[in-house]
């Protein structure tokens, strides 16, 4: 596993050439008849959909486990199971397990699948007003979803799927979490006004230990949104993805110099905040992980790219060929990815690329 929050130097690109094609000449014929019975036989095959990127996708030879996430949540009455809004990987120390976590918001209200990380089996499904858009691990190690309202918090015991919601006052919209263990940490970044960012931290989901809300300096203001956090007894780093000008890596030292930072006259213009310029996204995807930053692009095809947080380097870029209206998700430590296919209704996890 590399990890790029370490020094190291990246290797350089290598193009290999392409041998070039034998000379005719005395005792050699050009066989242009070859081309012409080959060409019938391509086109045959292309009007089959034989050629087709979707015959075999490139992430298919990552893989490890796929699922009918479709057929599972049908079978449990779940309306319009297609529409999966959002996947998340998330490791918890309370089993020392992954799992994949995905939400919807059906005619029905919200809805959250849990299913292992390993294998993808199905481990509970629960509808509850409580659970939102915002998937993340607590500082008690459950697994929480929340952000469909301001007054809820859903709570998951990985330990035996036991669901409770903690009421409480927590942020709404585009909205983060992290948490160092002690506290968790829910970040929202409000792009209406533009507004500002915000966070509030709990030591229990009863009521916030500590807040404060900061405006963006107006020079970084580029329809800006919240992707995602990533903080494992270190830096605090963060993403803020944006489809019309830059996208923005963000790191600060602690837990401590980044809620410090909201004291400050600007959040990104603080004295201890790294803050790196990366390129425009698609439907503001991207994730923060130990292995980089990734962003999804789309240039004439879906491409992941990783990219260097600290400097802002293309590291490398994975192009998916994917079937369509396709939903990503990442694990922290790098290692595993999720890709659900809205078409096929099939939720599929992979090693990565790297």
């Amino acid at each position: 596993m590399v990890n790029l929050f370490q020094p190291m130097a990246y290797p350089s690109h290598k193009i290999v050439p392409v041998p070039a094609a034998p000379k005719s000449g005395p005792g050699r014929r050009p066989h242009s008849w070859t081309a012409a019975l080959l060409l019938p036989l391509i086109l045959i095959l292309a009007s089959c959909d034989l050629l087709s990127v979707d015959l075999f996708p490139g992430y298919l030879s990552y893989e490890i486990a796929t699922v009918d996430l479709k057929g599972k949540l049908s079978g449990k009455g779940i309306a319009s199971p297609e529409d999966i809004q959002r996947i998340a990987i998330l490791y918890t120390p309370l089993t020392g397990k992954r799992y994949v976590l995905a939400y919807l918001n059906t005619v029905n209200g919200p809805v959250l699948a849990v299913l292992d990380g390993e294998n993808l089996d199905l481990k509970t499904v629960i509808q509850d007003p409580s659970i939102g858009p915002m998937l993340t691990v607590d500082m008690e190690g459950y697994l929480v979803s929340a952000g469909s309202n301001g007054e809820n918090v859903g709570r998951l015991d990985p330990r035996n799927f036991a669901y409770t919601s903690e009421v409480t006052t927590i942020y709404t919209g585009n909205i983060e979490a992290f948490t160092d263990g002690v506290n968790t940490y829910v970040v929202q970044y409000n792009s209406t006004n533009p507004g500002p960012l915000a966070y509030s931290s709990y030591s229990s989901w009863t009521t916030p230990v500590n807040t404060g809300s900061k405006n963006l300096s107006p020079s970084y203001i580029w329809d800006l949104y919240l992707s995602s956090f990533y903080c494992e007894g270190g830096p605090v780093r963060f993403l803020m993805t944006s489809f019309n000008g830059s996208s923005f890596a963000v790191r600060f030292p602690s837990v401590g110099d980044f809620t410090g930072a909201f004291s400050s006259s600007s959040i990104f213009e603080d004295s201890n905040a790294l803050v790196v310029r990366l390129p425009l996204v698609n439907n503001n995807g991207g994730w923060m992980t130990r292995g980089g930053a990734i962003l999804l692009r789309d240039e004439k095809s879906t491409r992941l790219t990783r990219y260097n947080p600290d400097t802002g380097a293309e590291v490398d870029s994975f192009t998916v060929n994917d079937r369509g209206d396709t939903r990503f998700g990442f694990s922290s430590d790098g290692q595993r990815w999720a890709l659900y296919e809205r078409e096929t209704g099939k939720l599929h996890l992979l090693r990565t690329w790297w």
